[in-house]
């Protein structure tokens, strides 16, 4: 009798992971469960043959006749299988090959230094804000902006949600003197004076997230960091990962991309609530993904991008954890594979300035 939902636990070995899963779950699906990512170049489909893995003891689905295709008489003999195309019907103890296992990338963060002017979007200002009175009992907000005008000369009048959350509380903490980030004419975010203004600079690869923090006061990187897109688990090229979003998977990849970033910020930066502003790249689908927009069309002719414009959306609306206040700005997408990382190239080397023929 198969097992109900959830009955099944499956044991993946050597590693020491272990997972309930449902019946009729991959042992693909069951190891990405479990955080134990198996190479997959062609995202479940079950035609590159890496997903190998042996099944030791347990309830399994039977042969496909890929397998008995793409597998020899021996493997099959030993057990091997194809993890995306063998399903759970009870518990399972399997044995995963160093080779089957997505090895460890080598990261390359840095490169020649390029020099170029440093533009903040967002501003910084310490302020002193003249606190309410009997005879001038106006709203937090308003003295704020006040102050902010008298600092800046700037016809401030709006702030974000979260900043008018904190603003009282900390106004009464700090006497009243505080560090203000605006981005235009909007406070996008407040915070003590100890709590220096930082940027985040994110390049989103198909393999590789790069990650940068940067002084918003002086432009100086102050730390470099990156880890292994953690997509790759559910294909390696971007047309797989296309291919897995056909499965109504898109979010599941967006929700992963997510998270793995969240921990590099994290990493990064042990504050990330002092992060006010970021810029994220990356090529078309890796844009689209991020912003947890559709990417099925980027795969079909005409191949056309939702949007090829700039982005500028709040961190908070698409899930990344700095400043709540803070916006994420997204570069041009030139094409549907040509994305908004060629375009920060191209203005970082000066390419768009240059007459000559040019690599």
């Amino acid at each position: 009798m198969i097992a109900s939902s959830n009955d099944c636990l499956v044991d993946f070995e050597p590693a020491g992971c272990r997972v309930q899963c449902a019946a009729g779950t991959s042992l693909l699906e069951a190891a990405r469960l479990a955080g134990l990512p198996l190479a997959s170049v062609c995202g479940g489909e079950g035609f590159c043959g890496r997903c190998l893995v042996r099944v030791v003891s347990g309830a399994e689905s039977a042969l496909t006749a890929t397998e008995r295709d793409e597998l020899e008489p021996e493997q099959l003999a030993e057990g091997f299988r194809l993890a995306c195309l063998t399903r759970v019907e009870g518990d399972v103890k399997v044995d995963v090959p160093l080779t089957s296992r997505l090895a460890t990338q080598r990261l390359e963060l840095t490169g020649s230094d390029v020099e170029v002017p440093f533009q903040p979007t967002v501003t910084e200002y310490i302020v002193t804000v003249r606190p309410p009175t009997v005879q001038d009992p106006r709203s937090d907000l308003t003295l704020m902006c006040a102050a902010l005008a008298r600092a800046s000369g700037l016809a401030t009048k709006e702030a974000d949600h979260t900043v008018l959350q904190r603003l009282p509380g900390l106004l009464r903490d700090e006497n009243y003197t505080v560090r203000a980030s605006l981005r235009g004419t909007e406070i996008v975010d407040v915070r003590p004076l100890k709590q220096h203004p930082l940027g985040l600079a994110v390049d989103i690869g198909t393999t590789k997230i790069a990650a940068y923090l940067v002084d918003m006061e002086t432009g100086a990187t102050l730390a470099v960091d990156g880890d292994t897109n953690p997509q790759i688990a559910y294909g390696e090229d971007v047309m797989s990962r296309i291919t897995f979003t056909l499965k109504d998977e898109r979010r599941r990849l967006t929700a992963v991309l997510l998270a793995g970033l969240n921990d590099l910020v994290t990493r990064l930066c042990p504050t990330p609530q002092q992060i006010v502003d970021a810029v994220v790249v990356g090529n078309t689908a890796m844009h689209h993904l991020f912003l947890g927009l559709p990417v099925r069309q980027l795969g079909l002719a005409p191949y056309s991008a939702v949007v090829s414009e700039p982005v500028d959306v709040k961190a908070r609306d698409v899930g990344l954890r700095i400043a709540p206040g803070a916006y994420v700005h997204l570069l041009p997408n030139v094409a549907a594979f040509i994305g908004a990382d060629h375009v920060a190239m191209i203005l970082a080397t000066g390419l768009d300035q240059t007459t000559e023929t040019a690599i």
